[in-house]
């Protein structure tokens, strides 16, 4: 990367944005331009909630949909995790946040990063304000070699200025996504259900226990042994007064009409 060429590729995309400061596509232009200064080939943005589902403000270059991740996989997304943690803006590349054990081959990484086809992936946290903060990850398949030691620093950077673009779109007049009612309730009561009792770690298993998951296939995913795994969903089904996984959804329908 020639710092010389990259800054003047810089400042001229940072004075379109300016001219086009309250175009409600000023996200699309904000990384169009970050892309002649580093290079990416994918990018997703989504809306991270205490309390909700996360959403989708927009992507590119996925070779798949993240249907899966806004339907309640974004729980077990290590930037999800660090966003629980602190709410303070940050930048962070994906292989420094994954907890000790994590690795390339482990399920999370497998099962879902693999069919995004990603290698490298640099993500932002920026609060907002109410509980939320938008997500922001710029990353690279397996078409581009991994992100450079210089390359990471430039974008970490720029945390300040991710932050100015995402406030300036929020005070755009963006339609907001059409989602079904029914939807939406379903999502937010999967996203907290049994919040007030569980644990973090448990309200993690929940969810995937409400989508099927076995005590065996949860271990394998969340990185824990499988005694491990059997005595979280023990200590679950204790609070939540149910005996096995079918009670569990059955109590939670029961729940979507209170």
């Amino acid at each position: 990367m020639q710092s010389v060429s990259m800054l003047e590729r810089w400042n001229d995309g940072v004075a379109d944005l300016l001219i086009h400061r309250d175009r409600s596509d000023i996200v699309d232009r904000f990384l169009a331009h970050l892309s002649n200064c580093v290079d990416f080939d994918q990018w997703y943005a989504a809306l991270f909630h205490r309390h909700e589902p996360a959403e989708r403000i927009g992507f590119r270059g996925i070779k798949q949909g993240r249907d899966d991740y806004e339907d309640g996989l974004y729980l077990l997304d290590p930037f999800y995790q660090q966003y629980r943690r602190s709410p303070e803006p940050s930048v962070h590349r994906l292989g420094d946040l994954a907890r000790p054990g994590d690795s390339a081959r482990s399920p999370y990484f497998e099962r879902y990063l693999r069919k995004w086809d990603t290698r490298d992936e640099v993500g932002y946290l920026v609060p907002i304000g109410g509980g939320r903060c938008v997500h922001l990850s710029v990353s690279r398949s397996h078409d581009l070699p991994p992100f450079e030691r210089d390359e990471v620093q430039f974008l970490a950077s720029l945390v300040s200025v991710v932050s100015s673009v995402f406030a300036l779109y929020e005070r755009t007049d963006v339609e907001e996504p059409q989602v079904p009612a029914i939807d939406r309730v379903i999502g937010r009561k999967l996203a907290g259900f049994g919040a007030t009792a569980l644990t973090a770690r448990e309200g993690e298993i929940v969810f995937l226990l409400l989508k099927g998951y076995t005590a065996a296939e949860i271990a394998g995913l969340l990185e824990i042994s499988h005694g491990t795994a059997k005595n979280h969903i023990k200590s679950i089904y204790r609070k939540l007064n149910v005996r096995s996984q079918v009670e569990l959804l059955v109590t939670f329908i029961d729940d979507l009409y209170e």
